[in-house]
C-alpha cells in the first residue's frame, strides 16, 4: 500500500507539471535553435536536432508515467529516481550547447543559453536532495524553494531565451523564403514578428519544419 502524504510532500509533488512542461518548452526551443542553425548552416547541426528531437519524445513518455502514479510517497521516490537517472540529458544538453554556440555571432544569446542550463541544474540538484521522509516544516522548506525560488527564476530564464530565438527566426531571411515557397499565397508579407502573420510562421515551422525531420 502506498504510503500517505502530508500535506508538505503534497506540496512537492505539485510543482511536478510546471517542472515537466519548462522542461518541455526549453527541450522545444533548443530544437528551434538547432533548426535555425541547420537552415543557415547547410544542415551542419542535423544529427543534433534529430537527437534532441528524440529526447524530447522520451522525456514525455517518462514524465506521462509520474503522471500516472497516485500522489504517494512512491512518485515522489519516481520523481527523485528521473532526476538522477533519466535526466543524464544535461550533459546532453551542455554538449549541444558548446556547438551551437560555434554557429552563433550574439554573445547575449551565448550567456542565455548558459542561464538557462545553469538554472536546470541548479534545480535538478536541489529536487535531488529532497528527503523522502522528513518532518513537514522541512519539506514545506524545500517545496517553497521549488515553487517560488528555483522554478520561477527558471522560467524567466526560459522566456528571455525564447524570445530571443524566435525574434531570430522571424528575421531570418532564409527561413522566410523557405515559408514563402511552401505558402506563395504569403508572398508579399514582409513581417513575420506578430500577430497573426507570426502564428502561421511557428505553425508551419512546428508542422512542416522542426519536428518533421
Amino acid at each position: 500500500m502506498n504510503e500517505a502524504l502530508d500535506e508538505s510532500h503534497m506540496e512537492v509533488l505539485k510543482q511536478i507539471i510546471p517542472f515537466i512542461l519548462n522542461v518541455s518548452h526549453y527541450m522545444t526551443d533548443l530544437s528551434y535553435l538547432l533548426y535555425y542553425i541547420n537552415v543557415n548552416f547547410a544542415n551542419e547541426l542535423i544529427e543534433i536536432q534529430q537527437k534532441i528531437i528524440g529526447k524530447i519524445l522520451e522525456l514525455r513518455i517518462t514524465f506521462k508515467r509520474i503522471l500516472e502514479l497516485d500522489f504517494s510517497m512512491e512518485s515522489i521516490k519516481f520523481f527523485k529516481d528521473l532526476i538522477t537517472v533519466d535526466l543524464n540529458v544535461i550533459n546532453d544538453i551542455l554538449t549541444i550547447n558548446d556547438e551551437m554556440k560555434r554557429y552563433l555571432t550574439d554573445a547575449k544569446l551565448d550567456l542565455q543559453l548558459d542561464n538557462c542550463l545553469i538554472g536546470f541544474i541548479n534545480l535538478t540538484n536541489f529536487i535531488k536532495k529532497i528527503p523522502a521522509s522528513s518532518n513537514e516544516k522541512v519539506t514545506m522548506v524545500f517545496s517553497d524553494i521549488i515553487k517560488n525560488e528555483l522554478l520561477e527564476s527558471w522560467k524567466f530564464e526560459l522566456n528571455l531565451l525564447n524570445c530571443k530565438i524566435f525574434k531570430m527566426i522571424c528575421s531570418n531571411e532564409r527561413i522566410i523564403n523557405l515559408y514563402k515557397e511552401s505558402n506563395p499565397e504569403d508572398d508579399k508579407i514582409n513581417d513575420f514578428s506578430k500577430g497573426d502573420n507570426f502564428i502561421k510562421l511557428i505553425n508551419w515551422l512546428k508542422d512542416n519544419q522542426v519536428f518533421n525531420q
